[in-house]
């Protein structure tokens, strides 16, 4: 068993201990930064989609609104996460984070012409990551 320091050498030994913090915090940057790929990419990859097969893929909208020819699809979505790592008789550390996300999809005749998404959209250094989980699916959908 490892003996407790104290004194000069637990100093040197907390320095040593300082960057996992930040360590952890860029690892959980990474995973968001390719959801905020995936939200980019579907802002341009969807544009042109039928609004039926849109709908089949995205799933029916919480709210539509339809004026003249041009129909309004609203999306919601929120989420919420934490991290926490725990070191025995060290003590741990811990983060929640989370977000919204609302993609509003307007439609021309019946075929998408533009994707915004608007909300608490962004995570630490991803840009519209929240708004990934909605447009996942019919990006998938496309490859296919």
């Amino acid at each position: 068993m490892t003996p407790l320091l104290f004194g000069a050498a637990a100093s040197a030994d907390n320095a040593i201990m300082r960057p996992y913090p930040l360590l952890l915090a860029f690892a959980l940057a990474g995973c968001s930064v390719g959801d905020s790929h995936t939200a980019l990419r579907a802002q341009t990859a969807l544009l042109g989609a039928n609004e039926i097969a849109l709908e089949t893929c995205m799933g029916a909208p919480d709210q539509k609104n339809s004026f003249g020819t041009t129909d309004i699809l609203t999306y919601e979505f929120s989420s919420s996460s934490s991290t926490s790592i725990s070191i025995p008789l060290i003590g741990g550390i811990g983060d929640s984070y989370g977000g919204n996300c609302r993609v509003i999809v307007r439609s021309d005749a019946g075929r998408v012409v533009s994707i915004h998404y608007v909300g608490e959209t962004n995570a630490f250094i991803a840009p519209d990551a929240y708004c990934a989980p909605i447009v996942r699916t019919c990006l998938q959908a496309l490859a296919s």
